[in-house]
C-alpha cells in the first residue's frame, strides 16, 4: 500500500499546483503546453517510482504482443460512445449536425494525425493509472480496485472541471458528477483490458480514441444548442450513460469485488 500512497501523493502533489496555476492564469486554452505536461505527470511519477524501487518495468504494462481483436475493441468502444451521444443529441434535437462539406473536412487524413497526437499524451496518463497504479493495487488485495482507480482518475480532473474551462459550461457541478460516472465506468473497461492482456497499450488506445472522438470530433460535427452543456460533451449526461452501459457489460462478466 506504501507504493500506492506514494504514487497518489506525488501525482496529486505535483498536479494540483499546476492546475491552480492554469486556473488563475487564463485557463486551459492559454496554458496548453502546461496542460500537455500535466497529462504526463502520472507517467513521469510511475517511471520515477519504478526506477527508485528497482521495480520491474513490466509492472507498467509495456507489452506489445496484443491480439488485433483486443486492439479493435479498445479503439471502437469510444467510437460507440461517440455515435451514441451524437445520435441522442440529434434525436432529442439538443444539437444540430453540421453541413456535409464540413464533415468531409473533418473526416480526412487529419484523423490519423489527431489520433497519433492523442496517443502520445494518453500514454502519459495511462502509464500512471492503468500501468503503475493498477499493478500496485492488484498486489494489495484492495476490493473494487477498478472502481477506485476510476474515482482517483476522476478526482485528478476535478479542479479544471470545476474552476477552469475543461467543459466550458455554466453547469460545472453537474458536469463534474457526470464526468466521474463516465471515468469510473470507462475505468472498469480499461482496467479489464489491462488485466486480460497484461498490456497498458490497450487502455492507451481507448483513452486516445476517446479524446479523438468524444473530446475532439464530437464538438466539431454538431452545432450546440442551449442544453448541450448538460447533455453533450465528454462531461455530459449522455456520455456518462453510454459509458455506464459499457461498464455494466464488463462488470456483468467479472467479479469487481475481487479485483
Amino acid at each position: 500500500m506504501k507504493n500506492v500512497s506514494l504514487f497518489i501523493g506525488l501525482t496529486f502533489g505535483i498536479s494540483i499546483p499546476l492546475e491552480v496555476f492554469i486556473i488563475f492564469n487564463g485557463g486551459m486554452d492559454n496554458n496548453i503546453k502546461l496542460v500537455y505536461f500535466l497529462m504526463w505527470v502520472p507517467g513521469f511519477i510511475s517511471i520515477f517510482l519504478i526506477s527508485m524501487s528497482r521495480g520491474i518495468v513490466k509492472d507498467l504494462g509495456l507489452r506489445f504482443n496484443v491480439r488485433l481483436k483486443k486492439i479493435l475493441t479498445a479503439f471502437c468502444v469510444p467510437v460507440f460512445v461517440f455515435l451514441t451521444v451524437f445520435s441522442l443529441l440529434w434525436f432529442f434535437q439538443i444539437n444540430t449536425p453540421v453541413e456535409v462539406q464540413r464533415l468531409n473536412r473533418i473526416f480526412s487524413n487529419k484523423l490519423i494525425y489527431m489520433f497519433g497526437f492523442a496517443f502520445i499524451f494518453a500514454l502519459g496518463e495511462e502509464l500512471g493509472w492503468r500501468g503503475y497504479l493498477q499493478s500496485q493495487l492488484s498486489k494489495t488485495g484492495v476490493k473494487y480496485s477498478f472502481v477506485w482507480i476510476g474515482v482517483i482518475w476522476g478526482l485528478w480532473h476535478m479542479p479544471l472541471i470545476l474552476f477552469s474551462n475543461y467543459t466550458s459550461s455554466d453547469y460545472s457541478l453537474f458536469n463534474a458528477v457526470f464526468f466521474v460516472f463516465s471515468v469510473v465506468s470507462a475505468s472498469i473497461f480499461m482496467c479489464w483490458l489491462r488485466l486480460v492482456t497484461s498490456s497498458v497499450l490497450l487502455p492507451v488506445i481507448t483513452h486516445a480514441s476517446h479524446n479523438l472522438w468524444v473530446g475532439g470530433v464530437l464538438p466539431k460535427v454538431m452545432i450546440p444548442g442551449p442544453m448541450d452543456q448538460i447533455f453533450g460533451g465528454e462531461a455530459g449526461l449522455f456520455t456518462a450513460l453510454a459509458y455506464l452501459f459499457v461498464g455494466f457489460i464488463v462488470a456483468s462478466k467479472i467479479n469487481l469485488k475481487s479485483i
